[in-house]
This record gives structure tokens, sequence and C-alpha cells, in this order.
């Protein structure tokens, strides 16, 4: 199954167009992030409840930011993160690692910080390649 393919099939215009953005000579976090942003807010995280967001923190005051994070709304109206998504524009091993690392420590952080969460999951990605 593809990301880029439709239930028919088909390629999705406006996925393939920002996939190979992502992978033009020159391309960095950006272009990567700005596909996985699409994908989820409008393909994979698109019913109402969901939060797909920029730059948030794992911890309330923290300075450290995230790349991207999915949210949701519970049924009890409180707002819990469900993923936080950390991109690499490159895929060397470093980057790779660093992009773990970073992902790793975000949810360290939060989950301290909300001790009523018991989990959160992170994504890690390098151009379009993902790992959760």
């Amino acid at each position: 199954m593809s990301l880029l393919l439709d239930s028919e099939n088909r390629y999705i215009p406006t996925l393939l167009a920002l996939y190979q953005a992502a992978h033009a000579p020159g391309a960095q976090d950006a272009e990567a992030l700005s596909f996985w942003q699409h994908l989820f807010s409008k393909h994979v995280f698109k019913e109402e409840y969901f939060i797909c967001d920029a730059e948030m923190r794992p911890a309330p005051g923290d300075r450290r930011r995230i790349d991207r994070s999915v949210r949701y709304l519970s049924t009890g109206n409180e707002i819990i993160v469900l993923c936080w998504h950390e991109a690499k524009g490159g895929s060397t091993p470093s980057a790779i690692m660093e992009c773990e690392s970073q992902a790793l420590d975000a949810c360290k952080r939060a989950i301290i910080s909300h001790p009523w969460q018991p989990m959160i999951y992170a994504f890690t990605t390098t151009k379009t390649s993902g790992k959760a």
C-alpha cells in the first residue's frame, strides 16, 4: 500500500506533488514536514476531534519544540497527545539517531509533566520515510 494512492489506486495529486518536493534537490526538513502535515491532517487524522499541530512543547513552559504532534479531544473534553512527530530532511545514520533521540526525549518530558497519560507514541521521519 502506498500513502500516495487513493482507494482506487490512483495517485492523490497534492500528496504526489508534496512527495516530489520533499525529494527535490536541496529539499530540507520543511519540504518533508509539509508532506507529513498534509497527509496527517487531510487523510489520516481527518476527523474533527483530531488536532494536527506544528511546533508544540512537550511540557508546559518547555523551550524545546516538537516538529509536529497529533492530539485529540477526549470524550471528557481533555486534549490528549497521541503522537509526537520528529522529522529530518536527511537520512544519514546520524540524522536518524538524532531524530529518534529527540522524539524519545519529547515523550519522556510529556509523560513526566502529564503523569495521568500512560503513553505517547513517537513517529520519526526522514524525508518521506517514517518509523513509529
